[in-house]
C-alpha cells in the first residue's frame, strides 16, 4: 500500500504542474487571436458581444453593463444602419456551417399522426323525437354545420296515421264551414268537438 500512493504522489505533482503550464500558454495564445483582428486599421468602434448598444472607442475598455471584454466592429459592417444584420468571414461561417437560401412565400404544412378517439361535443348534441310512427322521406340538415334556425324543415316525414289524422281534420273543418249556415245547435257543436 506504502509502494503505491508513493508511486501515485509524484505522478499527481507532476500532472499539476503541467496543467499549470499550459494552461498560462492556452491563455496566451487566445488572447493573441483577439489582439490580432484588433489591430485593423478600418474599426469604427468597439461593442459588446452581448449588449449591441454599447459603442465606445477604447479597445481596452470594458462593457459598463456586463464588464465583458469589448470587440471590433469594422467600418465596412455598418452598411445597413438600423437593419438587424449579421456578418461572419468566410472561415466563421464555415466553422459555424451557415446556410443560406432565397426567401420565398410557400404554404406551411405537415402532417401529424395522433392516435386518439373522436366522440360528439354533447353540449351541441340534441335528439328529435317523432310522436308518430313514419320514415323520414327527405333530410334537410345533411351535414354538420349547417345554420339552422327556428321554424326551417328538417325533414320530410312520411306517416300514414299522420296522414289519417291530417285529412280527417281537414274533413272536419269542411263540415264545420258548410254547417255554419245550418239551424241546428246539435250538428254545429258536434263539428266544433271534431276539430277541437
Amino acid at each position: 500500500m506504502k509502494k503505491i500512493l508513493l508511486f501515485n504522489i509524484p505522478i499527481v505533482v507532476l500532472a499539476f504542474l503541467a496543467g499549470m503550464l499550459f494552461k498560462g500558454s492556452s491563455k496566451q495564445i487566445r488572447m493573441d487571436g483577439l489582439t490580432e483582428h484588433a489591430d485593423d486599421s478600418n474599426v469604427a468602434f468597439y461593442t459588446c458581444s452581448m449588449h449591441p448598444s454599447v459603442k465606445l472607442q477604447d479597445p481596452n475598455a470594458k462593457c459598463p453593463i456586463c464588464a465583458m471584454d469589448l470587440i471590433p466592429v469594422t467600418s465596412g459592417t455598418d452598411d445597413l444602419a438600423g437593419f438587424p444584420s449579421l456578418s461572419l468571414s468566410p472561415r466563421a461561417m464555415k466553422l459555424a456551417e451557415i446556410e443560406t437560401t432565397a426567401v420565398e412565400r410557400k404554404f406551411v404544412e405537415t402532417e401529424i399522426r395522433m392516435v386518439g378517439k373522436v366522440e360528439y361535443d354533447e353540449t351541441r348534441l340534441s335528439y328529435i323525437t317523432a310522436w308518430v310512427p313514419g320514415r323520414l322521406d327527405r333530410l334537410y340538415v345533411d351535414y354538420t354545420g349547417v345554420a339552422v334556425n327556428r321554424g326551417d324543415h328538417l325533414v320530410d316525414l312520411y306517416s300514414p296515421d299522420l296522414l289519417s289524422a291530417q285529412e280527417e281534420l281537414l274533413q272536419a273543418i269542411q263540415t264545420s264551414e258548410s254547417l255554419k249556415t245550418s239551424e241546428s245547435n246539435f250538428l254545429k257543436s258536434k263539428s266544433l268537438a271534431n276539430i277541437e
